[in-house]
């Protein structure tokens, strides 16, 4: 394969990296599933990333030079213009990190950075359910909730590239608190995340109440 039909793309989740080389027609050649494990801190994720690159590269005998373009998708709030993660919820730490230009500096190859919802908008609307139509939202439900928004055929980002991030969008005031720092966003309440919270919470075993003295309670 020549240089202009061969591409990486890297989805940096909260729990877990999915990267993959792909042709220009989105058929998959190698892929590569593994943990984020952002609790280590930003610099050992990004060696992750660019190990997967590397990984899947390998699996498919390709060197970095016949690779057209990077695509990363991160979890948002993201500059697009600028390749910029600026302040992720789920990725704790990651503060106005230039996450493109770090990858395209350890692989060698024009990246682009794109909001992760926004990216699989963009994805299902090219090769997916979404072909053909000319308008179409797209929901994401997994640590968090995103959705990106497909109108007249194109990707609409928004002024801030924020357009579509349904998952702020407060539907119980005084709610749960979200990584984001609002209450009561959908995805503080719905998210796989706060679904696992809520079950945790149900099976939780009855505390005696404090109020009981020793004289109270039972001699057995």
């Amino acid at each position: 394969m020549t240089r202009q039909n061969l591409f990486i793309g890297i989805d940096l989740g909260a729990t877990k990296i999915s990267t993959a080389l792909v042709g220009a027609t989105g058929k998959i050649i190698a892929r590569d599933y593994r943990e984020t494990r952002a609790v280590e801190g930003q610099k050992a994720v990004i060696e992750r990333m660019v190990d997967a690159a590397h990984r899947v590269m390998g699996e498919a005998g390709i060197a970095p030079s016949q690779v057209t373009a990077v695509g990363v998708c991160s979890p948002g709030p993201i500059d697009y213009r600028t390749g910029v993660v600026t302040a992720p919820p789920n990725l704790p730490g990651w503060k106005n990190v230039p996450l493109g230009q770090l990858i395209e500096e350890a692989l060698g190859a024009t990246t682009f950075l794109e909001n992760d919802a926004n990216a699989a908008a963009l994805g299902e609307h090219r090769f997916g359910a979404g072909r053909g139509v000319q308008d179409m939202i797209y929901v994401t439900a997994s640590t968090g909730i995103g959705g990106g928004l497909i109108l007249n055929g194109q990707l609409y980002s928004g002024t801030t590239g924020a357009a579509g991030e349904i998952g702020h969008m407060t539907v119980l005031p005084w709610g749960p608190y979200c990584g984001c720092g609002n209450r009561g966003c959908l995805e503080a309440l719905a998210s796989g995340t706060a679904i696992a919270r809520e079950g945790r919470e149900m099976v939780r075993p009855p505390s005696w109440p404090q109020a009981i003295s020793s004289k109270s309670q039972p001699s057995w």
